[in-house]
C-alpha cells in the first residue's frame, strides 16, 4: 500500500478481472497472488460413499507429492470423507444414505445401530443394522454414516 495524501493509505489495485477466481485448467486469474485456487487446493472423492470435498492443507504442493504422487494436475484425491473416515463398530448409531443396486435399494434417512459387522478380507464388509422402525437391513459401509450425537 501507498500514502495519499492526508498519510492514508491508499487500497491496492484490484485484480483482474472479476476477482470471483475464474479459473480454467489453463490458469486461473488468482495464481501468484497468494490466493487458493481449483488447480492448487487439493479436492478429493470419498471412495466409500462418492462425495466430493475441498481440503484444507497448508502446502498442496507437498501434499500431493507425499500422499498421491502419481495424480494428474487437478484429479480428485481418493481420500474419505469425515462421514466415512472412522470405522463403524458394532454398537454405533447410524444413518442410512440412498443406494441402489441391481439387488437392492436403501432408503436414506433411516436410523439404526449396527448389530454385527460380517467381513470379508479381499472386498469390504456388511453391515447387519437394527433399524429404529423395527426392521433389520443388512447394508456395505457406502449405505451407512456414524450417526451424529
Amino acid at each position: 500500500m501507498s500514502l495519499i495524501a492526508g498519510g492514508k493509505r491508499a487500497k491496492p489495485a484490484p485484480p483482474p478481472g472479476n476477482g470471483r477466481g475464474n479459473c480454467t485448467p489453463e490458469g486461473c486469474e488468482n495464481a501468484g497472488r497468494g490466493k487458493y485456487h481449483p488447480g492448487t487446493m487439493p479436492y478429493a472423492m470419498c471412495p466409500v460413499c462418492g462425495n466430493t470435498m475441498h481440503l484444507n492443507v497448508g502446502d498442496p504442493v507437498s501434499w500431493y507429492a507425499t500422499r498421491h504422487p502419481d495424480l494428474p494436475k487437478n484429479a480428485h484425491a481418493p481420500e474419505p470423507c469425515f462421514h466415512c473416515f472412522s470405522p463403524l463398530v458394532v454398537g454405533d448409531s447410524v444413518t442410512t444414505r440412498r443406494l441402489i443396486s441391481d439387488s437392492a435399494t436403501v432408503e436414506p434417512e433411516q436410523h439404526g445401530v449396527i448389530q454385527a459387522i460380517l467381513p470379508n478380507a479381499d472386498f469390504g464388509s456388511l453391515y447387519f443394522v437394527s433399524l429404529e422402525s423395527g426392521a433389520f437391513l443388512t447394508c456395505p459401509r457406502q449405505a451407512l454414516r456414524k450417526r451424529k450425537q
